[in-house]
């Protein structure tokens, strides 16, 4: 199976990218079963020329700014969408940039990997549904999620109207760590749905954050398409713990985390988080960044 990575930064998240790309190339160094190759592909929201001349170079670069692309969201342009949102307002279309890939898979920047089992799991899930991803629920659902399911409800509402609210207690599928088959219905619907999202904003239509993931999840509700749901370790969106040197769920059993998502401004601050020993008593607390460089210091 071949295998198209997409992710995207401008120069603030570049120390983020840097981390991500560091965690992938060690599990990509261990092998991903049956997966005969993975192309990198990053969008360049406004990286300076420093950062991506150091970038590896076997990365493909697509820079955001050449409207040359505009064919692939044709009702993005003129001046409704920034570089910055670029990326997010691109991912219908993930597939156009693909080539013989089999599938595409999606990775945010703020994204890191433990091990290799989230990769694995997200690429060999795309045989059993239309997307993979991680819903928004189960052990990390918080105070956190109520606000972001509010959100997501009037985000639904207002692009989709009266007859989309049905899916308002859906569990919402995050738009930052998923897999789709580069052959599938999920692209075309998406189109569509975060096109008519964009004109309820504008005549001319206009990206504004959040709509890819609300029109992504309206197209798999909406048209009730199978879709594999993973376990929250595979992509873990609050403040982690290390247990006997691996980075888990900072609540009992402490489950090991697979990958980790900085939303929100967890990338951007130090946090204490605890220090437990094998049987999950705290030995100590630290104060640090989450990112991978900062954090894998401190595990085995």
């Amino acid at each position: 199976m071949k295998v198209a990575l997409f992710t995207a930064a401008d120069a603030d998240f570049f120390p983020l990218l840097e981390g991500m790309l560091a965690s992938l190339r060690i599990q990509l160094a261990h092998g991903i079963r049956r997966v005969d190759s993975i192309e990198l592909i990053l969008f360049d929201d406004g990286l300076t020329a420093e950062q991506r001349n150091s970038l590896p170079k076997d990365i493909q670069i697509i820079d955001t700014k050449d409207h040359g692309l505009g064919r692939y969201y044709s009702n993005y342009v003129g001046g409704s969408t920034t570089s910055t949102f670029f990326s997010l307002a691109i991912r219908p279309y993930l597939f156009k940039f693909a080539g013989k890939a089999d599938v595409c898979l999606w990775v945010d920047a703020d994204v890191w990997f433990q091990d290799g089992k989230a990769l694995e799991d997200l690429i060999w899930g795309t045989r059993h549904g239309e997307l993979v991803g991680v819903p928004e629920t189960g052990r990390i659902a918080s105070y956190a999620y109520a606000h972001r399911s509010q959100v997501f409800m009037t985000d639904l509402f207002t692009y989709f109207g009266e007859g989309a609210m049905g899916f308002a207690r859906f569990p919402v599928i995050n738009g930052g760590l998923f897999a789709i088959r580069t052959v599938s219905k999920v692209w075309e619907l998406w189109q569509q749905n975060l096109d008519r999202a964009m004109r309820r904003t504008s005549p001319e239509g206009q990206m504004k954050f959040g709509m890819d993931q609300v029109s992504l999840n309206y197209t798999v509700y909406h048209y009730d398409m199978p879709w594999v749901s993973l376990p929250d370790t595979h992509n873990f969106t609050l403040l982690p713990a290390i247990v006997d040197g691996v980075l888990c769920f900072p609540f009992y059993p402490f489950e090991k985390i697979h990958a980790i998502h900085l939303i929100g401004t967890s990338k951007w601050g130090e946090r204490s988080i605890h220090i437990r020993n094998q049987d999950g008593d705290i030995i100590d607390t630290v104060s640090t960044f989450l990112d991978y460089k900062s954090i894998s210091k401190l595990l085995k």
